[in-house]
Order: structure tokens, then C-alpha cells, then sequence
């Protein structure tokens, strides 16, 4: 396999046969990474020079040449085929977001970010993962969340589901939701998922005034008001067949309606992880 990196004013650099499979040793921009031998004076030549490309079309604001460089990155990373190696040129992609404020480079940069499917490399995006105004969106705002689905990272949850619950942007709630349909092999965060999603979800069905539990053994205790405006109309309509979409995808259970899920999880609020389909097994 071989690389050829960019030019820059000082002319072309090239370096070929290249095998970043067997690069095992620390790079410029990879720190705590520990090596079994020597890498080859090549790999680290090679990182070093992308590196300090990078950072030079940075300090230049050469925004073409840096959109040139996430596509360098991105199809080294697909090239690669070790997992720390891809990491360590994953982080080259950091370089840029944090390197720049464009919005453009930016978010060819998040969505470059996404399509590593990392979750190590969500540290780059997660600043994007804020809506200060709730009734606004910021112009990364989505990229970002659609990253943090592919990325599947457990970090990204916390700030995924503050959109869900808070925007009064029913297009990113709606995208948020959307991005926790891949997180459906993660035993440890999935039932807290489904149950959140439920709770923000049931809190807009029409027709319903509070949220009733009896899960603990005792009489029915309220656990939520739910809203009555007209945002929780709209959020009803605009997010009540999203629910149903993500859930599905989710867990490889199928309902037809919010409502199905609704009951499914008053029938399985005591073993959610039943209602996980095995893939293997179905």
C-alpha cells in the first residue's frame, strides 16, 4: 500500500509503499502509545509530514488545501486496517475542527469524524453537541449529531438526550433520537435509552395529563406532569413516529406506534433487555 501526500510551496513529497498496518510505534501527534519495536523511519516521516502539513495550511487559512486534507485523512483511515493506527489518523481530523473556525472545514471535518465510526474520536466533536438558544440552530449543530450516532460513543448520550428533551427545534430532537438507533449493542446504556426515550416522548401523547408508576410494588406514584402547550403538540407530531423508528431499529423489536411501545415498556419495565433481539439469534 502506498501514500502520496500534498505539495506545499517547497514542492512535492512523496511516500510510497508505505504499511501503516505495521507502524506500532508513537507519532507526533499520539501521545500514551507505546511501541513492541522501532517504527520504520518512513511511517514516522510520513505522520510527521501530514501532521505539519496540516497544521500549515491551518496557520495559512488555506481552506481549500485543508478540505483537500480531511479527504486525505478520511481515505487513509479507510485504508488502514489497524484499529490504533486509524485512531492515530483520526486525530488529524481533531486538528482541523480545533484548528479552524470556519464553519465549512468544520463540518467536513465532523462528518469525516463520523465516518470512522471511533467512539475515541467523539472528543473532537463534543463541543458542537450545545444549543445555547434553544429556539436557534447552530450551523454544526446537526453534522455533529449525526456524527455522534456513527461514532456510537457513551459520552455523546448525556448531550444527545439534553436535545431530545430541551430544543424547542423539533427538527434536531428528531435527529437526536434518530442517532440513538445504532446504540442498541451497548447492554450496558440501552435500557436507560429506551426508558428516556419513552419518559420524554409519553410526556407530549395527547390526551395524557401525568405518568403514573407501580413498578415498585407500592400504590401508583405520579412521576411526571406532561406538557400542554402547543410545543408538546408539536413535538407529539413530529417525534412520536421518530420513537417509533429508533426503537424498532434499536432493539430489533418491532411496534407499529408509539403507543405500542408505550405498552411494551409497561410489559417489560422489569427486564427491558427482553425486548432486545440478538441478531445471531433471530
Amino acid at each position: 500500500m502506498g501514500f502520496s501526500f500534498g505539495t506545499r510551496a517547497r514542492g512535492l513529497v512523496r511516500v510510497s509503499v508505505l504499511s501503516l498496518g505495521a507502524f506500532a510505534g508513537t507519532v507526533a501527534f499520539a501521545s500514551g502509545a507505546s511501541a513492541a519495536g522501532e517504527p520504520s523511519k518512513e511511517a514516522v516521516a510520513a505522520f510527521a509530514f501530514l501532521d505539519a502539513q496540516i497544521r500549515g495550511h491551518i496557520k495559512d487559512k488555506a481552506l481549500d488545501a485543508l478540505k483537500k486534507d480531511v479527504e486525505q485523512v478520511a481515505k487513509a483511515i479507510t485504508d488502514e486496517p489497524d484499529a490504533k493506527n486509524k485512531t492515530r489518523l483520526g486525530a488529524l481530523l481533531g486538528v482541523i475542527v480545533n484548528g479552524t473556525t470556519d464553519d465549512g472545514i468544520q463540518k467536513v471535518a465532523i462528518v469525516a469524524v463520523g465516518a470512522t465510526k471511533d467512539p475515541a474520536l467523539f472528543q473532537f466533536i463534543r463541543r458542537f453537541l450545545v444549543q445555547p438558544d434553544l429556539d436557534n440552530e447552530p450551523p454544526l449543530l446537526k453534522p455533529a449529531i449525526e456524527a455522534a450516532g456513527k461514532l456510537v460513543a457513551d459520552d455523546a448520550l448525556g448531550p444527545l438526550m439534553t436535545i431530545i428533551d430541551k430544543t424547542h427545534t423539533l427538527s434536531l430532537a428528531s435527529a437526536a433520537m434518530s442517532a440513538l438507533a445504532l446504540y442498541g449493542t451497548h447492554k450496558a446504556v440501552r435500557g436507560k435509552i429506551l426508558r428516556d426515550l419513552v419518559g420524554t416522548v409519553e410526556k407530549d401523547r395527547p390526551g395524557v395529563g401525568q405518568r403514573w408508576d407501580a413498578s415498585m410494588g407500592g400504590p401508583a406514584v405520579q412521576t411526571a406532569k406532561t406538557r400542554t402547550n402547543e410545543l408538546s403538540r408539536a413535538r407529539w407530531d413530529a417525534l412520536s413516529g421518530v420513537l417509533t423508528a429508533t426503537l424498532n431499529k434499536m432493539t430489533g423489536t418491532q411496534g407499529a406506534t408509539a403507543d405500542d411501545w408505550f405498552k411494551l415498556y409497561d410489559d417489560y419495565k422489569g427486564g427491558l433487555d427482553k425486548l432486545f433481539v440478538d441478531p445471531a439469534k433471530s
